[in-house]
């Protein structure tokens, strides 16, 4: 039987989690809280095991990172996420993919030295479930009331595939594409999920109107972001050979940090950066700027780094955003 947050009669009942049916799942485990990270050969690849969690379903298939990764432990979990028990005991959500959810609302709770949310980076590619840990972060921002989330993709039709994972899971929540209202319209839907792609987010009226502002005006100050494949927008920032792109002009605007600081932005794509410059997206990571090593900004930041090679970029992601919870 699916819960339906559609019917209206079932407003008051999810107006917020009780605690007798959302808890943390799976439980962290005390004992695991500082673990001793044992140092692994350069090229070895491990199985991936959650660090902090017992309890969970485990994943269905198996899941390696590499030992530059698995030298550097995430930071022990505070945060406990806001989901039904009922996820992880009946398997629906596995122990790997409840960690994701978790350390994404832990992101969240960060501020960065600019005042605004930290954001998080999770590069999960084929056999992890990507969706239903995009889904499950969904949810636990669901039901702590911030109900409006905005998912970007590279193709309209992968609508559907988010609709079949929430059927999975047995919920039921609005989601439509942007494309069913026009750019000087206003959105029509209290609360839900609206789904776009990252070619109709550049899309302009005659008139000026942009999606990035109609989008916006229906999140509000507290929604949920999700650039799936985000990727996409690695062209952001113009260097010597070229222009940025409107689609990564697009994507940093909607998550400026000064207009909307209280926005929670969640990065997905296994496609691995290959230059420094096509990080520029990714601006709630809290890489470069006010209270970084970086303060003159992404300029200053993308110069120091390519000169530092391969390895300045390696030591980047596993010390300076691994260690703080903001890469998965």
């Amino acid at each position: 039987m699916q819960t339906n947050f559609e019917s209206p009669q079932n407003f008051a009942s999810l107006a917020g989690p009780r605690s007798s049916d959302v808890q943390t799942a799976p439980n962290v485990d005390k004992a695991k809280v500082e673990p001793e990270t044992a140092q692994i050969a350069p090229n070895q690849r491990l199985i991936y095991a959650p660090h902090y969690l017992t309890g969970g379903a485990k994943h269905s298939g198996l899941i390696v990172e590499t030992s530059g990764l698995a030298n550097v432990a995430p930071p022990p979990i505070t945060y406990r996420p806001h989901l039904p028990r009922a996820l992880s005991e009946t398997g629906l959500v596995s122990e790997f993919q409840f960690e994701r959810v978790i350390y994404a609302g832990q992101a969240h709770a960060q501020l960065l030295p600019n005042g605004a949310r930290a954001g998080i980076s999770i590069g999960d590619g084929t056999g992890t479930g990507k969706t239903s840990t995009l889904v499950g972060i969904i949810l636990d921002n669901w039901f702590q009331n911030r109900r409006r989330t905005i998912w970007f993709s590279v193709k309209a039709d992968l609508i559907e595939a988010v609709r079949e994972e929430f059927e999975r899971l047995n919920f039921k929540i609005p989601i439509r594409l942007i494309n069913e209202f026009t750019t000087e319209q206003s959105i029509l839907m209290r609360e839900g999920i609206i789904f776009c792609t990252y070619k109709s987010l550049i899309a302009k009226t005659k008139n000026g109107d942009w999606r990035v502002d109609q989008i916006m005006r229906w999140l509000g100050t507290d929604g949920l972001e999700i650039f799936d494949e985000g990727h996409k927008a690695k062209h952001a920032f113009a260097d010597e050979g070229g222009k940025a792109t409107h689609t990564g002009q697009a994507v940093l605007e909607i998550q400026d940090p000064i207009k909307y600081p209280e926005i929670r932005v969640v990065h997905s794509s296994a496609t691995v950066a290959s230059e420094v410059r096509h990080l520029a997206y990714q601006i709630r990571l809290g890489l470069w700027g006010e209270g970084t090593s970086f303060p003159l900004g992404f300029t200053q930041f993308a110069e120091e780094i390519e000169a530092g090679g391969v390895g300045a970029m390696e030591a980047l992601i596993s010390n300076s955003i691994r260690k703080r919870g903001l890469n998965k």
